[in-house]
């Protein structure tokens, strides 16, 4: 249903739809992300598979660059 409402009211205006998805997906991914590390660090994860030192700077930096990526992406189309 979602889907048909964006097409019906964007497909006069293509340009509008492509900034539309890009920035719900630059806002999307972030969350996702943080999801999944919290998800990987939880109790439920044995601790010898769970991503340690170096690893998990890289998992948090990543984070960081994502939410820091969206914000300025925001703050362009805005």
């Amino acid at each position: 249903i979602g889907t048909s409402l964006l097409l019906l009211f964007y497909l006069k205006n293509m340009k509008q739809m492509v900034n539309l998805a890009t920035a719900i997906s630059f806002v999307t991914a972030p969350v996702l992300a943080t999801f999944s590390y919290v998800a990987v660090r939880s109790k439920y994860v044995p601790p010898q598979a769970r991503p340690q030192g170096v690893l998990n700077g890289l998992a948090i930096f990543g984070l960081v660059f994502l939410y820091a990526f969206a914000v300025y992406y925001l703050t362009i189309i805005l």
